[in-house]
């Protein structure tokens, strides 16, 4: 998901927890960092392109960020794990911590 995507499907109203687990689902679905690139190669950062990064003010009011009580890392510490060995298991990792934070949201 590009940035513009991000921003199109935010200003639509979309919930930007939802938008995240769209990018991380795109991410899985394409088999791993590749889904990331722009149309040079070059990896788009999380911030530019992440549905919770575009809506909030920092990190520290980030759904994603803390969830589990630590308030160091970003999605319980699975986002750098991830982008140390960006593949399919990773993200996985990612995609399935957000959708137990929207889970928890819905009730």
């Amino acid at each position: 998901m590009t940035p513009k995507e991000v921003q199109e499907r935010l200003g639509l109203g979309e919930h930007p927890l939802d938008v995240a687990i769209i990018k991380w689902r795109g991410i899985v679905e394409a088999g791993g960092i590749h889904h990331q690139l722009d149309e040079h190669g070059n990896l788009f950062m999380a911030h530019e392109n992440c549905g919770l990064c575009c809506v909030y003010t920092g990190c520290y009011s980030c759904p994603a960020r803390g969830a589990s009580g630590d308030h160091e890392t970003c999605c319980n510490g699975l986002y750098a794990e991830w982008a140390s060995n960006p593949c399919v298991e990773t993200a996985q990792a990612v995609l399935d911590f957000l959708i137990s934070l929207k889970e928890k949201e819905e009730k």
